[in-house]
């Protein structure tokens, strides 16, 4: 046979010895001194052991994907401990580097290959790279708690590329988007989930049906409809926001430009609405 072929058989004989051979000894160590260990141990002891180990797998040398297929099939509740998350939350942000290319590979390869540990370190992988948290649902749609300091991070362009999914659930984030980018639409949804976000819609889009939408949404976006239709809109506010809103001053002010049969109107309108609102929580919780 030829030199160079039994080269290569050696080489590779020797790799799978040494895989063999890391596979008995991390197995020995997990069942055989961990259960030892679990014995003679205190529980703190032991659980401290545990930690260490995971933490252990996670290295500059190893892939972080391969230190959580490590960590979720020998130990997998150590994933919920806040060191090692903590650990592994540093190693993949070092290893993607603000790299979506490398983030979304490594996404990819822990879907793959461990499938049923995304649900639990989907945070940690949201906040690994934020456009893999923008342009995957399945982190997206479950791990939202800071979405408005992520998305005023993005660029303009990447505001714009996601802007219709964030502003239909966080209006207000229409702030961040940048001005010649707020279409009739977008402002449109913004004010839909947020009614104050009419504040950072432009004038020319202030149609009066977008600025009733508004007032519907949030009686306190009442604020920043235009002057000449403040007065029309001032009983809806009332009703929607409740008789708290007469604490504000400017809409104390507002208000007292009313008749006082006008008031008593918008006052009863209030009323009404709220024991309608009351009747419906009774009805369907009792």
């Amino acid at each position: 046979m030829h030199v160079n072929t039994l080269k290569k058989l050696y080489y590779i004989r020797v790799f799978v010895i040494c895989i063999s051979m890391a596979f008995v000894k991390t197995w020995v160590l997990d069942n055989v001194v961990g259960t030892m260990e679990s014995v003679v141990l205190s529980d703190q002891e032991s659980f401290q052991r545990k930690v260490d180990r995971a933490v252990a797998t996670i290295s500059d040398e190893t892939l972080p994907q391969e230190s959580v297929r490590q960590i979720f099939s020998r130990f997998p509740e150590m994933l919920d401990v806040h060191f090692v998350r903590t650990k592994l939350l540093v190693r993949m942000r070092k290893y993607c580097s603000s790299n979506y290319v490398r983030a979304q590979s490594m996404f990819d390869d822990i879907r793959q290959k461990t499938p049923g540990v995304v649900s639990r370190i989907g945070k940690l992988l949201a906040q690994t790279n934020v456009l893999l948290f923008f342009r995957n649902s399945e982190l997206y749609n479950k791990f939202q708690t800071n979405l408005g300091p992520m998305y005023e991070t993005l660029t303009n362009k990447q505001k714009k590329e996601f802007a219709e999914k964030v502003l239909a659930t966080h209006g207000y984030l229409l702030r961040a988007l940048n001005k010649t980018s707020r279409t009739k639409y977008l402002c449109s949804l913004a004010v839909s989930s947020n009614g104050i976000a009419l504040e950072y819609v432009p004038e020319q889009f202030k149609t009066k049906a977008l600025m009733k939408l508004a007032v519907s949404e949030s009686g306190y976006a009442l604020q920043y409809v235009k002057k000449n239709y403040q007065t029309q809109l001032l009983c809806s506010a009332l009703c929607v926001a409740g008789l708290n809103i007469l604490k504000q001053p400017w809409f104390a002010k507002l208000f007292d430009t009313l008749s006082k049969a006008e008031q008593k109107v918008c006052t009863s309108m209030e009323r009404s609405k709220r024991q309608e609102e009351e009747d419906r929580w009774s009805y369907e919780y009792h």
